[in-house]
């Protein structure tokens, strides 16, 4: 038995993600939702605390720059990031094991901000954006609901970031002991699950 899981194995795929692996796909994914989750940090540390003492002027000018900003790169970004979602799930189809699951998570996670940004922050961003440069009166609820929605998604796209990064460096389901298994059932006339 030994030397027929020695052979399979050796004989079989190579170790880690073999031919059907996603590690480069994962490396992107990685890469672009890193970038994401970098913009949405730094947005946050950079306009978050000063938005507070911004007047309303200024307030409304600032988003606007920033829906700008989010209207031109964050759908390429998510359009990517969704073919490569698509792309490890389709090619893995291994949503059983604790690496799958964590993509899953992620995914999930994904779609959320994504949500969160197309229902919620862009609309908010183009009733600032309306108000042109003299603010209505409740300029300053809209700066707080923006502030809060940014941090929501901000907080979220770091889950993904972390998700994304843990389900990158989990071990693949191993392929060659899939081989030295069926290797092992028919030198031993063993059925499956025997």
């Amino acid at each position: 038995m030994v030397a027929a899981r020695t052979t399979a194995v050796n004989g079989g795929p190579p170790m880690g993600d073999g031919p059907g692996g996603t590690p480069w796909l994962r490396l992107a994914l990685v890469v672009l939702v890193g970038i994401q989750t970098g913009r949405f940090v730094d947005q946050w540390f950079i306009l978050a605390f000063p938005f507070r003492a911004l007047d309303a002027s200024a307030f409304a000018e600032a988003v606007r720059s920033l829906g700008d900003a989010t209207r031109v790169s964050m759908p390429a970004n998510a359009l990517v990031v969704a073919i490569l979602f698509a792309a490890i799930l389709l090619k893995e189809r291994d949503v059983r094991s604790p690496r799958g699951k964590m993509t899953v998570a992620a995914l999930a996670i994904f779609l959320l901000v994504v949500v969160i940004t197309v229902l919620h922050e862009l609309p908010l961003i183009a009733r600032i954006e309306a108000l042109g440069t003299s603010p209505a009166s409740g300029w300053r609820a809209m700066r707080t609901e923006w502030l809060a929605a940014h941090t929501l998604r901000t907080l979220l796209d770091l889950d993904l970031f972390v998700a994304v990064l843990l389900a990158f460096r989990m071990p693949p389901p191993r392929i060659a002991d899939r081989w030295a298994g069926a290797a092992d059932r028919r030198l031993t006339g063993t059925a499956p699950g025997a």
